[in-house]
């Protein structure tokens, strides 16, 4: 267990499952003052991944954060379910651009989490290939060709 201030939590991630695991992860088994979800609101207009945009906004409003590692239940998806992992890669991608500016603008260190960004954008581009999202696909592969190529 550890308690963090929102900068410290936001350089905990280290690697993809972290983030994923740490700050993306949804609003279930998790416990907040009212004031972390002052201006806070979940899209509606996604079928996917609605609190992987979300969830990291909660922290922001946090004083500190207190987390346990423990896993009181599993989530079930189905194994052929492709394309909605493709999808839910994608949302993550735009999820971390969007985390990386605003914590940019607060001054933070965002290096950990840069590379986290190329490893979801690497595997969110070979799950939107396989899984046909071609306009997704093509998106994600431009960005990575020039994270790649400079």
């Amino acid at each position: 267990m550890g308690v963090y201030t929102w900068q410290e939590w936001f350089t905990q991630y280290g690697s993809l499952y972290n983030l994923i695991w740490l700050s993306l992860t949804g609003p279930w088994a998790k416990l907040m003052k009212k004031k972390c979800a002052k201006g806070v609101f979940f899209p509606t207009d996604r079928k996917y991944a609605e609190d992987t945009k979300t969830m990291w906004k909660f922290y922001l409003n946090a004083s500190k954060i207190s987390y346990e590692q423990f896993a009181g239940y599993t989530y079930n998806q189905p194994t052929n379910s492709e394309r909605k992992t493709g999808i839910q890669l994608y949302e993550l991608v735009h999820a971390l651009e969007e985390q990386m500016s605003v914590t940019l603008g607060l001054g933070l260190n965002i290096a950990s989490t840069c590379d986290v960004y190329y490893t979801a954008i690497s595997t969110a581009c070979d799950y939107t290939k396989h899984a046909g999202l071609t306009k997704e696909y093509q998106e994600l592969s431009y960005k990575l060709n020039h994270l790649e190529n400079g």
